[in-house]
């Protein structure tokens, strides 16, 4: 069954023969067109549609037609609809458009729209006309087009055709020349055109006089026009009705369409008010929904007739009601057929669709009729074609419309509404959640349908246990890779994904690398550039992991000149790629090119890989910390997780290092129970991911470390070199023994020991080579003094110490001039500890301290034990005497 836009939307109406020419307006559309943007609103039947038809057959220049509905009115819908438009004018544009998006976050939105405004970009001259843009009302979908608006290139002219002034910055868009705008009073008739126009509509010579009255009661209303010029035809009495002709817009129309239906015959006047609730017209259809025989004959007949009716082919197959002229019969339709007749009337429609293809229209009927078991049958039936294309959107609203009496007679639709709010992150992500999705998938019953639904479905949950249950991720995969054919390539690389991500979580080095290998060779055969640009990304950041960052970059750059010439500009995919390049630079604290690549990569992913958007975010927060912005770090890493709604280790080993850079030990103790909790108790099945466990142990220890509770992050970081160690994961243990220094530091008062240097040279040796510095960065100047002692130290290979010396010069962490300058002070002051340090310069008691910061007592004697530690004192006096000594504080 076809799922497309229905072509009659993207047709022009067909201006008729006989229709009046209005030169002063087509000359003011030449002046209009050379804005980018024209916006003709004006009143119902005031002739904006005709008038933009007309234009076009004049002036002769390609164009795209979209006649917007109630239907449009969602981002999505909106979205896809217009981009149909686009390809009926060139169909090889929009390439790439048709992927699952997020209907919430907007990141996905976005995508779209910037994917459209660079396929735009490639047209020639042209026009967009987006007819009855008044039907749109949803703040999320209007919202879209201003953007569109701002972007949209110099040589392609937008007309928007509404009844209502759009809520846009229009005050701006005259200011700059952006928009030029037709109103009602511009498409008002003059007396002359409305002499014309009653005249070619009354087959009758209209006397001057009368056009003039008759235009003076209307207003120039061209639907008020038309009606008295159909309501003329025959008559001898133009006087008297012209006398009687009077009212606002409404009330004419409502007695015009009163005094034109009353002369048509019983027939015609019952096939307008049932065929009203039809939005396209076609000869069979109206036979279906009238039990009439003669659909064409009547539809030629009140064409003829100037009925309202509007030709949207040059077939003369596809009609449409004059809106107004439709909104006045389903008023009356109401008003004077029984619930059960306008239901049946439907239901007719509902069956003709399906007999033709056309699911959509089908069901849109099936709802309005209030036929819920015939509605749960039609959508149980589409949502195999809808549940993983651009139409999933408008299937999660049907299945939401849904009664779940009649929903439950579908083993299907409760499948669909699971993976639907899989795909929209509206599902907890908590492992019982996806146990009971997997349980509810299984009780399908057997049919090659609902055999390929489960297995595409056992998929997507594969890679959604991956970074939680791998060994339950691996078994998914491999029970789906037996089912799926070895021609579906697209579904077996995303299968092998799964495999990957979770062999890497395990520490399974060579089972990871083979099965990215395998889902690499099938996504580059089947050209899904999107998936294996994902699973790209993660692999060039487990490769740092291993110490091998010029592999991570290598392999970036494969993808990017295996997917895009050269010549050619990036594609959205690419985006996933340049974020993995990212991170390569920034582990060598390159963070110009960083930034660079970062940027880019996160403007490409916005186009059209929402998956790349949420490594991009923690990137750049890590970048941002990198580059001293602390407090718009932790910004960005609180937007994720309001975006994202999801708390896996990345994120929250990110929040750790930041707030504890801030000095946020309120914030870091607020994550221990639930760090203690996924560690022990786990509250899941299965065992943690090797890699999720290492990460939260390490956040832990950096956590003791900071509350001065040195003996409890001991045995956190021996855990993690012991799983670290046998295949040599550079970065994991890198982070290990700068902690260990970190801790013999602190332990020996602040003051240099062998076992410092030690520990902080072996972190060297492991991080030389591969060009690590970044992860040494983060730890904090409090390894300065050990740096520079390395760097200077007899019986230091060259290669260490100059490396060293690198460090300290790459960071800014002159050591010896700050010591000299700070005597005693080991590490700089955070935020946090200054601020209670100046307290206890006031005189303010622990509590006093606590109440006016906002925290509690406990960990204003953390920050204080902080700050003594750092200024090598043991008490209060001395702590603010050594302040004021060395510049800290002044009197």
């Amino acid at each position: 069954m076809s799922l497309d836009v229905p072509k009659t939307k993207l047709l022009m109406p067909r201006v008729r023969p006989d229709a009046i020419q209005r030169p002063r307006l087509m000359a003011l559309l030449e002046t209009a067109s050379a804005h980018p943007l024209i916006l003709v609103s004006a009143e119902g039947g005031a002739g904006k549609t005709t008038l933009i038809s007309q234009w076009i057959e004049f002036s002769n220049t390609p164009y795209a037609w979209l006649s917007l509905s109630p239907h449009d009115n969602t981002p999505a819908q909106f979205l896809f609809s217009f981009a149909a438009a686009l390809q009926a004018m060139q169909p090889t544009l929009g390439i790439g458009l048709d992927y699952p998006f997020h209907p919430e976050d907007g990141t996905a939105i976005e995508a779209i729209v910037r994917t459209l405004l660079n396929e735009i970009e490639k047209l020639p001259e042209c026009w967009i006309v987006l007819d009855d843009y008044h039907v749109i009302t949803s703040d999320r979908a209007i919202s879209l087009m201003p953007h569109m608006i701002d972007h949209i290139p110099a040589h392609i002219h937008l007309i928007i055709s509404t009844r209502a002034d759009p809520p846009w910055p229009s005050a701006r868009y005259r200011a700059n020349g952006t928009l030029f705008e037709i109103r009602g009073s511009d498409l008002r008739f003059t007396a002359e055109e409305a002499g014309d126009m009653l005249g070619n509509l009354a087959a009758a010579d209209v006397p001057r006089h009368l056009a003039q009255a008759l235009t003076q009661r209307t207003e120039g209303w061209a639907a008020g026009l038309q009606l008295a010029g159909l309501s003329l035809r025959g008559r001898n009495d133009f006087e008297h009705f012209a006398q009687r002709f009077s009212g606002a817009n409404k009330h004419v129309a409502d007695y015009l369409i009163e005094e034109v239906l009353s002369r048509q015959s019983a027939d015609v006047q019952d096939f307008l008010v049932q065929t009203s609730i039809l939005e396209q017209l076609c000869a069979d259809l109206c036979e279906a929904i009238t039990d009439c025989c003669n659909g064409e004959e009547m539809l030629r007949s009140l064409q003829h007739a100037n009925l309202f009716l509007v030709a949207l082919d040059d077939e003369g197959r596809w009609y449409r009601y004059h809106h107004l002229f439709v909104d006045l019969l389903r008023n009356r339709l109401h008003r004077e057929a029984s619930h059960d007749v306008i239901r049946q009337l439907h239901q007719r429609a509902s069956r003709w669709f399906e007999s033709t293809g056309s699911i959509v229209e089908s069901i849109q009927h099936s709802i309005a009729a209030v036929d819920d078991r015939r509605t749960a049958a039609l959508v149980d039936e589409a949502g195999l074609q809808m549940i993983f294309s651009t139409q999933s959107l408008l299937l999660q609203k049907w299945l939401a419309e849904l009664p779940s009496k009649e929903a439950s007679r579908y083993p299907r639709l409760s499948v669909y509404r699971m993976l639907l709010d899989l795909a929209t992150g509206q599902m907890d992500m908590l492992e019982q959640t996806l146990q009971e999705a997997e349980v509810l998938m299984n009780k399908l019953p057997s049919s090659p349908q609902d055999n390929r639904l489960r297995l595409e479905g056992k998929v997507r949950l594969a890679l959604s246990y991956a970074f939680q249950n791998t060994r339950h991720t691996i078994r998914l995969a491999k029970d789906a890779l037996e089912g799926i054919d070895q021609s579906d390539l697209i579904t077996r690389s995303h299968a092998y994904s799964a495999l990957y991500r979770a062999y890497g979580m395990q520490g399974d080095a060579k089972r990871s690398e083979s099965a990215y290998n395998e889902s690499l060779r099938l996504a580059l055969a089947g050209k899904d550039y999107s998936t294996i640009a994902n699973t790209t990304m993660i692999r060039s950041f487990d490769l740092a992991q291993y110490g091998r960052l010029s592999e991570a970059s290598r392999i970036c750059n494969h993808f990017l000149e295996a997917t895009q010439p050269a010549s050619a500009r990036a594609h959205y995919p690419s985006g996933q790629a340049f974020i993995g390049l990212a991170g390569v630079h920034l582990e060598r604290f390159e963070l110009t090119e960083a930034e660079e690549m970062l940027e880019h990569g996160l403007a490409l992913c916005r186009e059209g890989s929402p998956s790349g958007l949420f490594t991009g975010a923690i990137q750049r927060s890590r970048l941002l910390q990198a580059q001293g912005r602390l407090p718009e770090s932790l910004r960005q890493l609180e937007h994720v997780r309001a975006q994202f709604n999801r708390r896996e280790f990345t994120l929250m080993a990110r929040e750790v290092s930041i707030r504890l850079a801030i000095g946020d030990l309120d914030g870091v103790e607020r994550l221990i129970p639930f760090l203690h909790e996924t560690l022990k108790s786990r509250r899941t099945s299965g065992e943690l991911p090797l890699i999720a466990a290492e990460s939260f142990r390490l956040s832990l220890a950096r956590i003791s470390i900071a509350q001065g509770e040195l003996d409890h992050a001991v045995p956190l970081l021996n855990a993690i070199e012991a799983s670290a160690t046998p295949d040599q994961r550079r970065g994991r243990l890198i982070e290990v023994f700068t902690l260990r220094a970190h801790i013999s530091l602190l332990r020996a008062g602040g003051r240099l020991t062998p076992d410092a240097i030690a520990h902080l040279a072996h972190a060297i040796e492991l991080a030389v080579d591969p060009g690590f510095a970044l992860l040494f960065y983060e730890e904090g100047s409090v390894l300065a003094p050990i740096l520079e002692a390395i760097s200077e130290r007899a019986g230091t290979t060259e290669k260490l110490g100059s490396y060293a010396a690198r460090l300290l010069a790459l960071f800014g962490w002159p050591s010896k001039s700050i010591h000299a300058r700070l005597p005693g002070l080991i590490e700089n002051l955070t935020p946090r500890e200054f601020e209670v340090l100046q307290c206890i310069a006031d005189g303010d008691s622990n509590q006093q301290i606590a109440d006016r910061l906002s925290v509690t007592v406990r960990t204003v004697k953390k920050h204080a034990s902080n700050v003594f530690l750092k200024l090598q004192v043991h008490s209060r006096t001395k702590a603010v005497a050594k302040a004021r000594e060395i510049g800290l504080l002044t009197e």
